[in-house]
């Protein structure tokens, strides 16, 4: 919600996506990502950051040319960090596809430029192709434990790099920062877990309903055979 409307700070949004994501090395890897996009355009507000690309152009293609590495970086870190939740089983669960959403709304927001109600063909592009990655890297990656750690710190790896690139053309240290959008972020952040919440609940209810209805199915159609009475001579 907040990626999508580009409303509240990236500081909340960073915390939530390391929360889905559920893992140390995710804390680091979209902390980073963050810090970069801040630091590039100076502000932490999310509404700042796609102000910035709608007057100027997509951050991914927008100069000066280490900048926009940068930003491509930014949004791999934050792709790869949340790519990795799929359960062992391969099947995708309603909380991997929250997750997929999320990464996909957030590297949108990063890299692919202005928030609804300006031009986002590319965004919503951007989003969705993002958000299909992340399932496929969470199926690729489920049923290989080294792989899945091995990317794990790759995002790292590409976060540390973003905040290196973004380095070398940025605004003096830190980027501007207000209480408002940080206490908005919070509000929208709640409400939206609120959702994601009774929406995975509701899942997990609809489907033990339906396992159990099918569970009592098999046993009327094939009862287990009762004790075997013994032979009588």
């Amino acid at each position: 919600m907040l990626a999508v409307s580009s409303r509240g700070d990236a500081s909340v949004l960073a915390v939530v996506l390391a929360a889905l994501a559920w893992r140390p090395t995710a804390v680091l890897a979209v902390g980073a990502a963050f810090v970069a996009s801040s630091w590039r355009w100076d502000a932490s507000s999310l509404e700042a950051l796609s102000g910035a690309q709608a007057v100027l152009g997509p951050a991914g293609g927008v100069g000066p040319p280490a900048a926009a590495a940068g930003s491509w970086l930014a949004a791999a870190a934050i792709l790869l960090a949340l790519a990795g939740a799929v359960e062992r089983t391969g099947r995708v669960a309603p909380i991997d596809l929250a997750r997929a959403a999320a990464a996909g709304a957030a590297v949108a927001a990063v890299v692919a430029g202005p928030a609804l109600g300006g031009h986002i063909a590319v965004r919503a592009a951007v989003a969705v192709g993002a958000a299909t990655a992340s399932i496929g890297f969470g199926l690729l990656r489920a049923p290989r434990p080294r792989l899945d750690r091995v990317l794990s710190v790759v995002s790292v790896l590409v976060g540390a790099g973003a905040v290196a690139s973004i380095a070398t053309d940025a605004p003096a240290w830190p980027p501007s920062a207000e209480l408002a959008t940080v206490g908005e972020g919070a509000v929208l952040a709640l409400a939206a877990s609120a959702l994601v919440v009774s929406a995975v609940g509701a899942f997990a209810a609809r489907a033990s309903r339906r396992d159990g209805d099918g569970a009592l199915r098999r046993r009327r159609l094939y009862p287990a055979p009762g004790p075997r009475r013994p032979r009588q001579r």
